[in-house]
Order: structure tokens, then C-alpha cells, then sequence
């Protein structure tokens, strides 16, 4: 189970790499790109679905759809110190 879910990993941080383009995602060519160049990884790719679905499957009842939280830190990187004020916190937490 542990490697379904490395390869998931893997996949995701792969397709993470060369997706941006233009503010547009095209993750979904890479990983067309990735299975017609790759037989291996496209059967891979096949059976972490199915391992998914299934997992989804048999713990529909075991997880539930309340809201989670996910804490998030933003950092404000600038060079001089009047730069600091320029972004209000209303704009950062939008």
C-alpha cells in the first residue's frame, strides 16, 4: 500500500514540474505525454487508479465530509523595508 501511494506521490510532483505554462495548467497533456512515452509508467498509472477507486470504495463511510482546516503560512519576501506595507492583509489572505 505504501508504494501506491509513492507512486502517487511521484506522479503528482512529476507532473507538478512541467505543468506551468503561461498561467495555464497542462497537466493533462504531460501525463498523456508521459503514458504514450512511457509503457511502464502509463500500467502504473492504470493501476494506482484502481487501487484508488477502490480504497474511495471501501471507506466511503470511514472518512467524513466535514470541512478540515489546513493551516497555511505566507511569507512576504522584499528588498527594502517600505516594501513590506504594500500588500494589505485582506489582499495576502484573499
Amino acid at each position: 500500500m505504501k508504494k501506491y501511494f509513492l507512486l502517487i506521490a511521484v506522479i503528482f510532483l512529476s507532473l507538478d514540474l512541467f505543468a506551468q505554462e503561461e498561467n495555464r495548467c497542462s497537466s493533462f497533456e504531460v501525463l498523456q505525454q508521459l503514458k504514450a512515452s512511457n509503457p511502464d509508467y502509463a500500467q502504473l498509472f492504470e493501476q494506482s487508479e484502481i487501487f484508488l477507486q477502490q480504497y474511495i470504495s471501501d471507506h466511503k463511510n470511514y472518512h467524513s465530509r466535514s470541512v478540515i482546516t489546513i493551516p497555511v503560512v505566507v511569507h512576504l519576501l522584499y528588498n527594502q523595508d517600505s516594501a513590506n506595507h504594500k500588500l494589505s492583509d485582506r489582499q495576502i489572505t484573499s
